[in-house]
């Protein structure tokens, strides 16, 4: 699982802010998996916000977040413009999102 956030400083510049967390789990059903998942939602939080604490000034702001995990989707998007992109694409999404040609 993943999060990440698109930030753009007062040039215009974007930069991308990334956590992940190994989780093996997409949709837990039963009480055990729930609490994994919780588990590892909240080390990818923790995670996310120690990276993107440098950037929680005037001179930054965030213009998006990208994330597949529908807990994190849900309150982030009450915030900012926030989508449901599966970890195998987010590299691609960001690309796009950043105005990255391919090569």
């Amino acid at each position: 699982m993943h999060i990440t956030a698109i930030i753009k400083n007062r040039q215009g510049e974007k930069i991308a802010v990334k956590a992940t967390a190994n989780c093996d789990i997409i949709f837990p059903t039963d009480i055990a998996s729930k609490m994994k998942y919780a588990l590892y939602t909240n080390k990818l939080l923790a995670d996310y916000m120690v990276k993107i604490k440098k950037y929680a000034n005037k001179d930054h702001a965030i213009e998006q977040i990208l994330t597949d995990n529908p807990i994190l989707l849900n309150e982030f998007s009450k915030h900012y413009e926030a989508h449901f992109i599966p970890e195998a694409c987010v590299d691609e999404e960001i690309n796009k999102v950043m105005g990255v040609a391919k090569g």
